[in-house]
């Protein structure tokens, strides 16, 4: 089988979307099909060639962005992130933080990971990395998804004060406040006391 190496480059390629939020799905759309136009003019310029018989190979892109389905309310698209997040990897230091509880709440389980975090050096994390990352060190306790921890970290930041988010970063992060560590610090303890017994 040959080999086959493809390169494609757009330089200062801007996309700019005016109009009303109902638009935006529509102009997504209709920018992906310049785009798969574009892809398909380079793929039949590069005359790719299928190394059986000789007969060019239609080059097809996939689409690059998906339209944001409506959630039901008017004027309001649903953002949906199609890169899943990637886990992190930390020392999880079971004397000092424990393990979080089954039957914590999804916001209480995002927290306590926020402070785990935290106390590696890793003072801010997304909802998706919250997510992906306790689901996988953390499954037995009950994954959490991420629209749910940014739903429910979205209440605590206005009922507890214990989280606060940076939305000038997109996507949004999420770090504990000092009243939030003082919380889940007490959390674990609770929770250490209960084993005990």
């Amino acid at each position: 089988m040959s080999k086959l190496e493809i390169e494609f480059e757009l330089t200062g390629l801007k996309f700019k979307i005016k109009g009303e939020k109902d638009d935006v799905p529509n102009a997504i759309s209709a920018m992906q099909k310049q785009l798969a136009t574009l892809m398909q003019q380079a793929g039949s310029t590069a005359n790719i060639l299928d190394g059986q018989n000789g007969k060019p190979i239609d080059v097809i892109p996939q689409p690059m962005i998906e339209a944001a389905p409506s959630n039901g309310r008017k004027g309001t698209p649903r953002k949906i992130s199609r890169v899943p997040a990637t886990p992190l990897d930390f020392k999880h230091d079971v004397e000092k933080v424990g393990f979080p509880k089954q039957e914590w709440t999804t916001a209480q389980k995002a927290m306590w990971l926020l402070y785990v975090l935290d106390q590696q050096g890793i003072k801010e994390s997304t909802s998706g990395v919250l997510a992906a990352t306790f689901t996988k060190h953390f499954k037995s306790f009950g994954s959490i998804q991420a629209p749910n921890v940014h739903r429910d970290l979205s209440k605590e930041k206005g009922k507890t004060g214990w989280v606060n988010s940076d939305a000038t970063k997109d996507p949004q992060t999420w770090h504990l406040l000092e009243e939030g560590k003082k919380g889940i610090a007490a959390l674990i303890q609770q929770t250490k006391s209960a084993a005990a017994e």
